[in-house]
């Protein structure tokens, strides 16, 4: 016995495969179940910790346990989808507010991104990537996370006065880049 080369390869996937009829008439038949609420109660923290933006105000102790109490989850429980968006987007509001008095804070920037982008807001995810490049205006990286982000997003229209000061500070910190050059 000798084995055969390679087997051919096989076809590749279409890019979104839509469900059989089948699996359709399965996922129409079933009536939609509610979360199980430790689930809905995480929701909330979940989407914050994504986005970079700390539940507590105040600093825990080290030994501390991190997150929301059980009773925060509890109460978060009982609060409606919208309530919770709400809670969420005020969070947002707030770390945006905190930047605004103090601009100096490139991880807090980030972090502002990070939630903005989870929020799907890719204008604001965008402002809030200037500002950390703009308050790291010696960190190479920022101002390339910044640009390339604005590329990826088709924003660079919408952001040129913000583009053009990004890259020539990216040149001026490495000139020899390939990602300066273009």
């Amino acid at each position: 016995w000798v084995p055969s080369p390679s087997p051919s390869p096989s076809p590749s996937p279409s890019p979104s495969p839509s469900p059989s009829p089948r699996c359709r008439r399965r996922l129409h038949a079933r009536p939609r179940q509610a979360a199980h609420p430790a689930t809905t109660a995480h929701a909330g923290a979940d989407a914050a910790r994504a986005g970079g933006i700390p539940i507590d105000d105040a600093a825990p102790a080290e030994d501390a346990p991190r997150g929301p109490g059980e009773a925060d989850i509890a109460a978060t429980a009982e609060v409606s989808d919208e309530d919770r968006q709400a809670m969420i987007e005020s969070m947002v509001d707030g770390l945006a507010a905190r930047l605004a008095e103090d601009p100096s804070d490139a991880q807090g920037w980030q972090r502002l991104a990070r939630a903005y982008d989870v929020l799907g807001r890719p204008r604001d995810a965008q402002t809030a990537l200037i500002g950390a490049a703009d308050a790291a205006p010696g960190d190479l990286r920022a101002q390339l996370a910044a640009l390339e982000q604005m590329v990826v997003a088709r924003l660079e229209a919408a952001f040129a006065d913000a583009a053009s000061r990004l890259l020539e500070r990216a040149r001026s910190l490495a000139p020899e880049h390939p990602e300066t050059l273009y």
